[in-house]
């Protein structure tokens, strides 16, 4: 798979028909073939499930530009699902990005767990004053991602976004955003955690009294922009809780609670799992007093995908799933 997306991920790059359908259908193969290996917890069975419908959608697409961003979106699923752990995994040294600029290597190497070149990637590349908004906008969300939901190091993403402000400021580049991230990771880097800091949550029933007691309150003395660095802390403690064998009482309530932060951060780091989460919470615990939340959220869920100046449009498919959950 590693060496397929190094071929893949550059065409998706480039203008016109890249050849991309028989890589599609390499890799759809392949991570079939990676299923009786993948592990049993409801994190990742759900988002593996997911994946494989979304390489299976991509290969039916019969134009080179929807093909590209269906499977756009299937390694943002790759991603979404990698980010639930803190493990890392170095699978190539840099000879093998001499094709790639080093946004494409810093995307590889984040895609593939390679979190440290990662890190080092798009460090080099918001340091070349690029006039892409788009690419650095990206790079910026993934280190946020990187140091405080994956590793959960806030310290370190308070040293990472003070280093990148000033070599903002220095290209010329705005930094407002940027310096209000570092003020709010500041708070977030004390040591023991602040009562108000979701780090200081261990556990489920913690998180709930966090959400019930702590958060409306902190939540209306913040601006949006702060808020998105807290609910990247929220979110990672949610998906290290999924990772640790919660019991069936408590799955409901995780999997809710992670379609909120989704919802809560604008789909902007990845939104592909949000209605997995949810399904799932609806499908499989349908006694749970969360179920009933769980069919709330995913009504607004629909609403916002398929809304327009026409009013909202839910296709048949859609409204299929809503009638079975």
């Amino acid at each position: 798979m590693g060496e397929k997306l190094l071929i893949v991920l550059p065409k998706l790059n480039e203008e016109g028909d890249t050849g991309l359908e028989q890589d599609v259908s390499s890799m759809t193969s392949l991570f079939r073939q990676a299923g009786s290996h993948m592990g049993d917890d409801p994190g990742t069975r759900a988002n593996y499930n997911l994946l494989l419908e979304q390489l299976d959608r991509s290969a039916q697409q019969t134009t080179a530009r929807m093909l590209k961003s269906d499977l756009k979106d299937a390694f943002a699923i790759c991603v979404s699902c990698h980010k639930q752990d803190k493990r890392f995994i170095r699978n190539y040294g840099v000879s093998k990005f001499r094709d790639m600029d080093e946004f494409m290597a810093a995307e590889y190497s984040y895609m593939t767990r390679d979190y440290p070149a990662a890190l080092t990637s798009y460090r080099n590349f918001l340091s070349t004053s690029s006039p892409d908004s788009e690419r650095v906008r990206t790079s910026l969300d993934h280190l946020l991602v990187i140091t405080l939901e994956i590793y959960a190091e806030p310290n370190l993403a308070h040293t990472t976004f003070t280093h990148i402000s000033k070599v903002l400021e220095e290209n010329g580049q705005p930094t407002a955003d940027i310096n209000d991230w570092v003020s709010t990771i500041a708070r977030l880097a004390s040591e023991p955690p602040d009562l108000l800091s979701p780090f200081a949550r261990r556990d489920i029933k913690g998180m709930d009294r966090y959400f019930t007691n702590v958060w409306p309150q902190l939540q209306s003395m913040l601006s949006l922009n702060q808020q998105l660095v807290y609910w990247i802390a929220i979110r990672g403690q949610l998906n290290r809780m999924l990772l640790a064998q919660p019991t069936d009482a408590e799955v409901p309530r995780l999997l809710y609670w992670l379609a909120v932060s989704d919802r809560a951060l604008h789909y902007r780091f990845y939104d592909s799992l949000s209605r997995r989460y949810l399904e799932q919470c609806m499908r499989e615990h349908t006694d749970h007093a969360f179920a009933k939340e769980c069919f709330k959220e995913y009504e607004m869920l629909m609403v916002v995908s398929f809304s327009g100046s026409g009013g909202v449009y839910l296709p048949a498919g859609v409204l299929l799933r809503r009638s079975r959950n």
